[in-house]
């Protein structure tokens, strides 16, 4: 079965992978921390060659974002709820397509 790996599919997950990097940072999780980071980047590239979020800097932010938030120490004060409030709408999305 072939999934169409469409923004809002790819959002929705990258938005888990966030969850799990807030998870793993908290518990000092480094080997789940690593993968989810791993996860998260990848995913996040795939968004950057999609034609409709290609050029979109929106995705160039949450990249920097969510680099951040693997940094010992942060520039952006960004809490777990603040990404779930921002991730939320596209898990919305996708389960209602």
């Amino acid at each position: 079965m072939n999934t169409t790996r469409t923004s809002l599919f790819l959002m929705a997950n990258l938005g888990s992978e966030v969850s799990q990097i807030f998870s793993a940072k908290a518990k000092g999780n480094t080997n789940l921390f690593s993968s989810a980071m791993e996860r998260a980047k990848a995913i996040l590239l795939e968004l950057k060659n999609l034609p409709d979020t290609k050029n979109n800097a929106e995705i160039n932010i949450l990249a920097d974002v969510i680099d951040d938030i693997g940094q010992d120490s942060n520039k952006y004060e960004v809490s777990t709820e603040d990404m779930q409030s921002y991730f939320l709408p596209f898990a919305m999305r996708l389960m209602q397509v």
